[in-house]
């Protein structure tokens, strides 16, 4: 029988909130099963006889132009990101009709290596899309939420607009 996601989201959250070294090949090892469970086009690109998570296959970019690599059925809720459109070729996609794991799992790695554990509220200064501006941009959802939760009261400032950047502003 497979593993439920509910199960797995709230493993890997609590994995988020405290890092245990000791479960880490044991909870990588169920999202490979997960993923290769319910994702057809990605178990096709697993050898034969996969064993643990270390021989996980890498999916291709291309894989992202052409196939939904989502295990849930598509809903008019889901977030769609887009590659930027840098290669040729259609943009790639991802499809995430739950926002559960983005949310849960940047705050706690870009408070350490960005910030050096500093949380103190201060102003931001963003060289990224807005979200509002580029929805379907991944980069911006998570600059954006990470500002709404560290920057307190501390102002916001997006330098780069629907013209590009700002210039007025720098």
């Amino acid at each position: 029988m497979s593993e439920s996601r509910q199960g797995l989201v709230e493993d890997l959250l609590s994995f988020i909130s405290e890092p245990d070294p000791s479960v880490f090949d044991a909870l990588a090892t169920r999202v490979v099963a997960y993923q290769m469970a319910h994702l057809p086009a990605y178990a096709a690109l697993a050898p034969a006889g996969l064993d643990g998570w270390r021989g996980a296959p890498p999916v291709p970019t291309e894989a992202f132009r052409e196939l939904d690599l989502c295990s849930l059925a598509p809903s008019n809720g889901d977030r769609v990101f887009l590659t930027s459109g840098t290669t040729r070729g259609p943009r790639g996609r991802r499809r995430v009709p739950d926002l559960t794991l983005y949310d849960g799992g940047m705050e706690a790695p870009f408070v350490e290596h960005v910030l050096c554990g500093d949380r103190s509220p201060r102003p931001w200064l963003c060289l990224v899309p807005k979200p509002s501006d580029h929805p379907e941009s991944s980069l911006g959802y998570m600059v954006g939420t990470l500002a709404e939760r560290l920057a307190g009261r501390q102002a916001v400032h997006w330098l780069l607009g629907p013209e590009g950047l700002d210039l007025e502003r720098t």
